[in-house]
């Protein structure tokens, strides 16, 4: 028993254990990328997942990677605001009992990072409501808007504390290995706008950590309504998301919803069109009570949502 021991032990010196790193560590800003090589595989088909720590809370359902010993890939990640991992295993799921290899944890920097920035139109002409995400309450948080006259105005919203597991009603969206806390909902409402007129401005705001801001924007306001007044919109529906590993094994959900987003920017930058809003008219992001796809459909939409005013109609598809 001893000599089997010993040779057990020089075969895993000679050959190693199956490795996986995954680098950056640490992530500045969201969407980011994330290149996860392993090494010491043996023949076989292999995917790999990813987790968040709370603990082994499945985000990124099974991907094939490449065959062999060894090798690469590059992963799109969004901000989840809790620490994740990999994981590669045997087979064609990644279940706990299937997993042969587990990467180092990665996290971005800034859990309190404003993300998912979406207009809304209201009842008046001249106001906006804008709304984002962060993973606790500020206090406030805010609008800096800069005007056309070279001034700069800050507007104060609310926070709005997360919906939690017991607010769902069916699986999987109450399902205790699927729920993640979707962070905290901020509003603010931006007033005395110009309608017609376009203006550059950040988000953030007083995080409990200080003051945290967002890259500047630049939204346009709707023009006033009137008989005489000609608005162009830019409509779809039943747009989905691109989520991880469709963009690594090129899916036609990942090309559908992808080249959607591609063709509003275009539609936006476009002069004699000059849209004024977004209409999604339903079947958004095809959750279907998978709550960490609403994250990759905000940070899909952002280019656009925080730009012009962008309106959902529900579909069959939003039940949760």
């Amino acid at each position: 028993m001893l000599r089997l021991l010993a040779l057990a032990a020089c075969v895993a010196c000679i050959f190693g254990a199956p490795t996986l790193r995954a680098s950056p560590s640490v992530l500045t800003s969201s969407p980011a990328t994330v290149e996860l090589t392993w090494d010491g595989l043996s023949d076989g088909e292999y995917v790999f997942g990813l987790y968040f720590d709370l603990p082994d809370l499945i985000h990124l359902a099974a991907s094939a990677i490449p065959k062999g010993a060894s090798g690469s890939v590059n992963v799109s990640v969004v901000n989840p605001r809790v620490p994740f991992y990999f994981k590669i295993c045997e087979g064609t799921d990644c279940s706990p009992a299937k997993a042969v290899v587990v990467s180092n944890t990665v996290h971005f920097a800034n859990y309190n990072e404003p993300q998912h920035p979406r207009l809304a139109m209201t009842d008046d002409p001249t106001t906006l409501a804008f709304s984002f995400t962060t993973a606790e309450a500020f206090a406030p948080p805010q609008v800096s808007l800069h005007l056309p006259s070279g001034g700069v105005v800050v507007f104060n919203g609310t926070s709005r504390a997360p919906y939690t597991i017991k607010d769902m009603c069916f699986s999987p969206a109450n399902s205790t290995t699927l729920f993640f806390d979707p962070g905290y909902q901020h509003l603010v409402l931006l007033t005395g706008l110009q309608p017609g007129q376009s203006y550059q401005y950040q988000f953030g705001g007083a995080s409990p950590a200080g003051p945290v801001w967002s890259p500047e924007h630049v939204l346009r306001v709707p023009p006033a309504p009137g008989k005489s007044t000609t608005v162009s919109a830019v409509v779809y529906g039943d747009m989905g998301v691109a989520i991880p590993y469709d963009s690594v094994t090129g899916g036609s959900n990942y090309r559908v919803a992808h080249e959607t987003v591609r063709w509003a920017e275009t539609l936006l930058g476009d002069v004699e069109l000059d849209p004024s809003l977004v209409i999604h008219i339903g079947d958004i992001s095809y959750a279907r009570g998978y709550p960490f796809v609403w994250e990759w459909f905000m940070t899909a939409i952002a280019p656009v949502a925080s730009q012009v005013p962008y309106l959902v109609g529900i579909g069959n598809h939003e039940y949760d």
